[in-house]
């Protein structure tokens, strides 16, 4: 299932442009209390303004088979 389908379908060709004023990326570490964000204004821009949280946290260990 295409997650963005009905906004492309919407925005058509400006769906990149809408996206990329709505989506921001924010590294942190989902295991630490507040995303382990230490800056406080940052931290609380991004819990004022959030609509919607969609993480993308996974593990990788390159050194097993």
């Amino acid at each position: 299932m295409d997650l963005f389908r009905i906004l492309r379908d919407k925005w058509g060709e400006n769906f990149s442009s809408f996206i990329s004023k709505k989506v921001v990326a924010i590294a942190g570490d989902v295991a630490s209390e507040d995303l382990g964000i230490k800056d406080e204004k940052l931290k609380n821009e991004i819990f004022e303004e959030i609509d919607h949280l969609v993480h993308f946290a996974g593990s990788t260990k390159h050194d097993e088979r």
